[in-house]
Formats: structure tokens, C-alpha cells, sequence
């Protein structure tokens, strides 16, 4: 287990707390057994879990979120809450099922948003490559491959603890062998205010945005515009010379960091009819 002591500011510990609009988690997450695993629980087999937040380095005890595969039918990775430890299958309570898998093989990116704001999490997942053994893990901060949405949950049960660890977590017993790969695992925090030096240009600012037909109109001298969903994933980056049209075709809430020629910047949340 891993300290989210090394992650960066405004991660919070305690999730509700973070000062952002956002918490996403992303990775990639294999095993090369063809069936159903039976579970992450001692009493099981086989299972795996990527641990998003513990109270506890100690699994046995610890309350927490994780994305594991192994449980009951269907055949999938599963977001789920974990109280009084995760190696007890009485403890584990399922929050959002991913997509079933034809086989368990696969090679997968998850994506898992948080939102302190509402205490809901958004599971979203996708499969890189199929179930052979020289495949391999596609990157998942990379939203140009389509990620499938499974679902949306609101739960604060441990949102308020402390949390101060994350990790991966293996079962298995038996004679085959039986491996469990995860790679690029990331954390990133998003929010609104993170740019720095723009207090007086948002007194004064030096633009002027104009909702048009499939998008925004931006009007500035100079200036690098980057595109980002609510989740924090960057959807485009725009060069202003006088005049662009910012292309946003999906409707929605978005952010727009407007960075100047002199490093100062500002942030706008627009909304997309």
C-alpha cells in the first residue's frame, strides 16, 4: 500500500473535503485467468482490486473504495465500498457494476470519477485489447479511444474518514499460475480555480467570450485556450490571434483556461446549450 501523502495539493485525504470540482482516478487493470474469480475475500480464490482510498495500509481493517474483479455474477470489474476491511465478503457492498465481460482476459482501462460536491462517483470503463496473451493496455488519460459509462452512485459512507492510502490487492490460491497486471495508475484533482496571478484580470479581462452555434466565440489579442470537460479531461487547445470560434459540439458545462502571453491566466466555466 502507497501513501496519498505524496499526492499533490488540493487532494484531500478525506474526499468530501477536497477543494476541487473533482477527483479522477485512471488505470489499467489485467489478469489472465478465463473465468469468473470467485473473490477478493479470504475465504475466496481469486480476485484483484485496485484500492482508490483506505483508512488503513491494513486491508483487513481498513474502511475504503476500490475497483475490484471477483464476486458474484456478472463478470466484470465493480466499483465498491469496503467497511471493517475487504477480506471479509460481508463487508464489501457493490456501488456501480462496469460492463460484463465475455472474458475475463482483457486488457482494461478504468476510469472512476468522485465529485466532492455531491458525493456521487461515476464509473466509466473500456476494453484496450481482447483476450490473448500479447496484447496490451492502451493508455487511459487517452479519452480519443471511448470509454463505456456503467453508471452513477451517490455515497458519503466513508467520503468524511480519513483516507491516506491506496493500493493493489491480489487473491489467489491454487496451483495454476494466475498473474494480475495493472499500469498507469493516475490521480489528478480538477478545479475551477486552479490558475495562478489573475486577480486583476478578472477585474479587467482582456476578452470577450460570445456563445455561437456549436460553440464559443473568443475575442482577445494573444492568447492559448485549453479546453476541459468537468472531469478534468482536456477536450482541445485553441490559439487565439484577435478572434477563434472554440468548437465544443456536445452540450454541457465546461471549463476555458485563457493563458496570456505574460503567464497570467483566468478560468471561465461556460455552459454549452
Amino acid at each position: 500500500m502507497g501513501s496519498t501523502a505524496v499526492f499533490s495539493a488540493p487532494f484531500n485525504p478525506v474526499l468530501a473535503s477536497t477543494d476541487a470540482d473533482s477527483v479522477v482516478w485512471t488505470f489499467n487493470m489485467r489478469h489472465n485467468y478465463n473465468g469468473r474469480l470467485s473473490g477478493i475475500d479470504d475465504a475466496s480464490t481469486r480476485g484483484i482490486a485496485t484500492i482508490l482510498a483506505a483508512s488503513s495500509s491494513d486491508l483487513s481493517t481498513a474502511d475504503g473504495y476500490a475497483i475490484i474483479n471477483g464476486g458474484a455474477s456478472p463478470m466484470n470489474y465493480r466499483l465498491v465500498r469496503f467497511t471493517g476491511g475487504i477480506t471479509k465478503a460481508s463487508n464489501i457492498t457493490v456501488l456501480q457494476h462496469g460492463q460484463t465481460l465475455s472474458d475475463n482476459r482483457v486488457y482494461a482501462s478504468i476510469k472512476v470519477v468522485f465529485v466532492p460536491g455531491t458525493n456521487s462517483w461515476k464509473l466509466y470503463d473500456r476494453i484496450d485489447f481482447g483476450a490473448v496473451s500479447n496484447g496490451a493496455f492502451e493508455e487511459p488519460l487517452d479519452e480519443t479511444l471511448p470509454y463505456s459509462f456503467a453508471g452513477m452512485i451517490t455515497d458519503d459512507i466513508h467520503t468524511r474518514t480519513s483516507m491516506g492510502f491506496f493500493g493493489f490487492s491480489h487473491k489467489y490460491s491454487g496451483s495454476l499460475q494466475f498473474n494480475f497486471w495493472t499500469d498507469n495508475f493516475s490521480v489528478r484533482v480538477f478545479q475551477s480555480n486552479k490558475s495562478t496571478g489573475i486577480n486583476t484580470i478578472k477585474k479587467n479581462p482582456p476578452y470577450k467570450l460570445i456563445p455561437v452555434e456549436g460553440g464559443i466565440m473568443i475575442t482577445t489579442e494573444t492568447a492559448e485556450v485549453i479546453i476541459y470537460n468537468m472531469q478534468g479531461i482536456t477536450q482541445g487547445v485553441v490559439n487565439v490571434n484577435k478572434q477563434a470560434k472554440i468548437n465544443i459540439n456536445t452540450k454541457g458545462f465546461y471549463l476555458l483556461r485563457i493563458q496570456f502571453p505574460d503567464s497570467a491566466s483566468i478560468v471561465e466555466k461556460v455552459l454549452i446549450h
